[in-house]
């Protein structure tokens, strides 16, 4: 475990994940707000909220549906803010449960895979 604590939050840019982000850099965490690319404004004005806290924050754009996007923010969040201790998987549940979508099955499949991709990276790069 690092010296720090550190977070790395999938859909942190803005809403629950947000709110988590928040409230673990309240807690002492520094946080790797992780959300797609297109959500970058949002993105940075979270970075810019959990930095007031006196915390460190960075933006890793990532599509948690992509293997190698996965990969990537756990390496970054690792190298920038020295590992991590906490990896939450919130926009995951938002992709498997958008109304729109609510009959057919690939937003879960999309967060179910999403999250195995998750576990299994974090498990390869923590060893």
């Amino acid at each position: 475990m690092s010296e720090n604590k550190v977070a790395l939050i999938t859909g942190a840019g803005q809403g629950i994940g947000r709110g988590i982000a928040l409230k673990l850099a309240a807690d002492g965490f520094d946080i790797a707000v992780v959300d797609l690319p297109f959500q970058q404004d949002k993105a940075a004005g979270v970075v810019a909220e959990l930095e007031a806290l006196g915390r460190k924050a960075i933006f890793i754009p990532a599509d948690v549906s992509k293997k190698d996007d996965i990969a990537a923010a756990v390496d970054r969040a690792a190298t920038e803010l020295g590992s991590f201790d906490v990896a939450l998987g919130i926009g995951l549940l938002w992709a498997a449960w958008q109304p729109r979508r609510a009959l057919g099955l690939l937003p879960m499949v999309v967060a179910l895979a999403g999250t195995m991709v998750v576990t299994a990276t974090i498990d390869i790069v923590r060893g």
